[in-house]
């Protein structure tokens, strides 16, 4: 059975919330990872709730903006789905977002190894953790 990932970075202000960057990151460490996606999770989200009608339709819509829902709503699903985690990949920018922080700090208090995403000259991603780095 593959590890838990859970992916955290930037959304809010990006152009399509970053979703194309967390899908892709997603696709880089699916092989050796079980990937939690939050990206994923609020398109699933929307989904059920019928704000959008499916992923394809998200995906073309050229005008898309983060449907009004409360921060609160995405972070009691994330913070669950976290505590369920192996550990915590924070994508490049993740400094910047609120969100991303707060989890570092819910993984911090839940023993959950916190590491980098990062990409080597051929663009493959891997998962670094924070002790061996700092």
């Amino acid at each position: 059975m593959k590890p838990k990932l859970y992916l955290a970075g930037p959304m809010t202000g990006l152009p399509k919330l970053n979703f194309p960057e967390f899908f892709r990151v997603e696709g880089l460490l699916v092989h050796d990872w079980f990937v939690v996606n939050p990206a994923r999770m609020a398109v699933e989200f929307w989904k059920i709730n019928e704000i959008i009608p499916s992923l394809d339709k998200w995906e073309s819509c050229p005008e898309f903006e983060k449907p009004t829902v409360p921060e609160s709503v995405y972070l009691k699903t994330d913070i669950r789905m976290l505590t369920i985690c192996n550990a915590l990949a924070l994508l490049p920018g993740y400094e910047n977002s609120s969100g991303a922080n707060k989890e570092i700090i819910v993984a911090r208090y839940c023993g959950i190894p916190v590491c980098d995403v990062v990409f080597d000259e051929q663009g493959r991603a891997f998962v670094v953790p924070w002790e061996s780095v700092q």
